[in-house]
């Protein structure tokens, strides 16, 4: 089965495109509040109410955010 750049299985039928859940986006405030949390300004649960993520969608996009 073919894959996209981001690792997505595609689809085979024509006009359809990557299958499965919509990637987790970055929050706009993502920075500042890595930068608070990091700090120890904020607590996790505070991070992760601020920004709307679930823990495993808060803690995939700090991995990511920290890779690069």
């Amino acid at each position: 089965m073919p894959v996209d750049e981001n690792g997505k299985r595609l689809s085979l039928r024509p006009g359809k495109g990557a299958m499965g859940r919509h990637s987790v986006e970055y929050p706009d405030n993502g920075n500042k509040i890595y930068s608070d949390w990091k700090s120890k300004e904020i607590t996790e649960v505070k991070a992760m109410e601020l920004t709307g993520l679930k823990k495993n969608s808060f803690y995939n996009l700090v991995k990511k955010y920290e890779e690069k």
